[in-house]
């Protein structure tokens, strides 16, 4: 359900916490409490560290209520969905998976992102040559999860052993996924996206199997050409048109950047608190006067880069164990796909979706979690084939 978060609100028009996934989340959760004995269940310490980020946001959180500047209906959200994956992400690796299990969660999730492209797709075409986001909760979720589906599916297409026909399959969602990030009008998914494409085709580079398999893409795109004018499409496309309209102008990203710094600077680096960066009072006395208009006259804005989230509002201790987190998913990630092939996929996926976080705040994302759950596991297979 997480390629379709939103569907309840997009479709029925109801607005309301208890999304699918969540209550899902929540269920799977039940279920592994009550089908294991105590014993049976696995912490791992490195996944503790996301316990930690979230209890030592909690210090910048009261000492902020304690001055009466809390936007409480943010703090509580934030924690509800803190809760929610901290639920599911460690309590599901008490159940005996194997490579073969995360294959499949992973085509599943993939399969849903395809999905969800053509439906943004749709709306693009017919509804709205805006943004896109379709089921999912906002345009910059929904590029996370397009470069995440577009990466699992191009790697692949030019490194998996297959029938024709499932590479024939991969290369069609290879062209949705592409298509459906185009829509969501995402910039810095364009970085991670050509970042992705640049190690899969670097890694156990082969001449002949590069030019036979970009032949295979390259050649319906000039056939596309001569009935589409990509010329006057790419005018119309949310990405290449931001990039262009906002080319010269100050980065809205920096200027948040530079404001929180400052504002962590102002709350004796102790931190905001829980999602109090967009908080009025906050938001109005360090943003608010910038002279980046578009960022000034916002109502509230996060501060688009996962890094600085957790230093700026969760604080310094907070930000030592996410970066904790990272670097030791990366040097397991790392040292299995030394020893496995089979794993460098993930690697290259966890590259991208580090890269990604420089640039947005997905640290919310629901399906960002569930790659962290991915990589868990996969930092804990040691040879399996």
């Amino acid at each position: 359900m997480l390629p379709f978060e939103n569907i309840t609100k997009v479709i029925w028009q109801i607005e309301s916490p208890f999304r699918p996934y969540r209550v899902l989340a929540l269920l799977i959760g039940l279920l592994i409490v009550i089908s294991r004995k105590p014993q049976q269940l696995k912490f791992f310490k490195n996944d503790l560290n996301l316990v930690w980020v979230y209890l030592f946001g909690l210090i910048p959180s009261m000492i902020a209520w304690s001055k009466g500047m809390l936007l409480a209906e943010s703090f509580w959200l934030t924690s509800i969905q803190y809760f929610i994956v901290l639920w599911i992400f460690l309590l599901i690796k008490s159940l005996p998976f194997t490579i073969r299990n995360i294959y499949h969660c992973m085509d599943l999730f993939c399969f849903g992102v395809v999905i969800n492209s053509i439906y943004m797709l749709y709306l693009f075409g017919f509804a709205d040559m805006g943004r896109q986001s379709g089921w999912m909760d906002n345009p910059n979720f929904a590029a996370f999860a397009c470069n995440v589906a577009f990466t699992y599916f191009f790697y692949q297409f030019y490194h998996a052993p297959a029938s024709g026909f499932k590479k024939l399959a991969w290369l069609l969602a290879v062209f949705i996924l592409f298509a459906g990030l185009l829509v969501t009008g995402s910039r810095s998914a364009l970085i991670s996206f050509a970042l992705s494409i640049l190690m899969i085709l670097l890694y156990q580079f082969n001449w002949k199997q590069t030019l036979v398999k970009t032949g295979l893409i390259v050649i319906p795109l000039l056939l596309l050409s001569l009935i589409i004018d990509f010329n006057r499409l790419a005018d119309a496309i949310p990405a290449w048109n931001r990039l262009v309209t906002l080319s010269g102008k100050e980065e809205a990203r920096s200027t948040l950047w530079l404001k929180g710094l400052e504002a962590f600077k102002d709350s004796d680096f102790i931190g905001l608190g829980i999602e109090q960066f967009k908080n009025p009072k906050n938001y109005s006395r360090f943003v608010g006067q910038t002279e980046n208009v578009s960022v000034a006259n916002q109502a509230g804005l996060v501060l688009h880069n996962d890094y600085l989230t957790v230093l700026v509002e969760y604080g310094i201790l907070a930000f030592v164990c996410f970066v904790s987190f990272y670097k030791t998913l990366f040097n397991k990630l790392y040292k299995n796909s030394l020893n496995n092939s089979n794993q460098y996929l993930f690697l290259i996926c966890f590259i991208n979706i580090a890269l990604f976080s420089f640039f947005n705040s997905s640290f919310q994302s629901h399906s960002m979690w569930f790659m962290f759950i991915v990589f868990g596991f996969v930092a804990i297979f040691k040879d399996e084939n």
